[in-house]
């Protein structure tokens, strides 16, 4: 989708498909078609291009040079939620990951297909099932670890204790009274 086609759905002249809609998302934003300047009408024909480009690409740095923008600018479109472009974005990227899923499923039903891919489709749709379980994070491993490495350290320098007794003829006479 190039910029000359989502500036055609911008005036209304009869396009469709994902851009009508990202630019009906943004009427939702601004009002009206109307309602925006010159350099509002070609900002949002901008971001329709990039949108429409991204929900095929599934890639920034693609979709932007589809568009002709730079990265940077889409990036200040979506801290600025320019037009609306945020929300506008999300449905991009759903779009995206939508089409993926396709063609998961799609390949899932080729008895080639290697089993990682099934594991993957099983982790993402029936997670309380197949999914990673999450072990909160313990410390005591990490504080035993310190300590064996505090007292290799002190034996390294000459016995001290580091930890332990030290080791060596020390010990000993700990030991003997």
């Amino acid at each position: 989708m190039n910029k000359d086609t989502a500036t055609s759905e911008v005036a209304g002249d009869g396009g469709q498909g994902d851009v009508g809609e990202a630019v009906s998302g943004a009427v939702g934003v601004v009002g009206s078609i109307d309602n925006l300047g010159t350099v509002q009408r070609r900002q949002l024909a901008d971001q329709d291009a990039f949108l429409a480009n991204y929900a095929t690409a599934g890639t920034i740095l693609s979709a932007a040079k589809a568009a002709n923008v730079s990265r940077q600018t889409v990036y200040n479109w979506r801290d600025s939620g320019a037009l609306g472009f945020k929300a506008r974005f999300d449905a991009a990227k759903d779009s995206f990951r939508e089409s993926l899923e396709d063609i998961m499923f799609q390949r899932l039903r080729d008895p080639k297909t290697h089993p990682v891919l099934l594991i993957f489709a099983l982790k993402g749709h029936w997670r309380e099932k197949y999914g990673d379980a999450v072990i909160p994070s313990d410390d005591s491993a990490k504080d035993v670890l310190t300590k064996l490495m505090g007292w290799k350290q002190g034996r390294r320098n000459g016995g001290g204790n580091g930890g332990g007794n030290g080791g060596g003829e020390r010990g000993v006479e700990e030991r003997a009274g």
